[in-house]
């Protein structure tokens, strides 16, 4: 009898360490990333929520992307580790010439990441590497 009530305690709080483990940090990410990680990648876990720099935020989504905010919450970068990223998120968040670029060569669903700054777009695709200067509004393929 005892030797049962102790494989129960043991079931017990190996059920309990599992259960806080599989917490998806939602209720730490600022508002304005929470939006964005749902709209784009809706019920999914986080996996990671950090701030290694004042002007930088990443969060990291279980069998997903990296994504990087900067301080006013924008997307700087989007990793697909892998993954292609969702066509929904290349529609909404590319320039439109760039987005008409990718749906002219029918790429749109090749995008792996991309990042940003203040000049360019930069995509690694499939098979090639994309920049899109901003000012020119030119497609660049590398």
């Amino acid at each position: 009898m005892k030797h049962a009530a102790v494989l129960l305690s043991l079931f017990l709080w190996a059920t309990v360490l599992t259960g806080c483990s599989d917490n998806n940090n939602y209720d730490e990410l600022p508002r304005p990333i929470a939006q964005f990680v749902s709209q784009y990648w809706p019920n999914s876990d986080i996996v990671s929520y950090s701030q290694p720099a004042k002007d930088d935020y990443q969060v990291i989504i279980k069998n997903g992307p990296s994504l990087h905010f900067d301080a006013e919450y924008q997307w700087t970068s989007v990793e697909g580790n892998g993954l292609p990223l969702p066509e929904t998120f290349v529609f909404n968040c590319m320039p439109a010439p760039l987005y008409r670029y990718l749906e002219s060569t029918q790429q749109t669903s090749q995008v792996f990441s991309v990042k940003r700054d203040a000049r360019y777009y930069y995509l690694d695709m499939f098979d090639s590497d994309i920049n899109y200067s901003i000012n020119s509004q030119t497609v660049t393929v590398l």
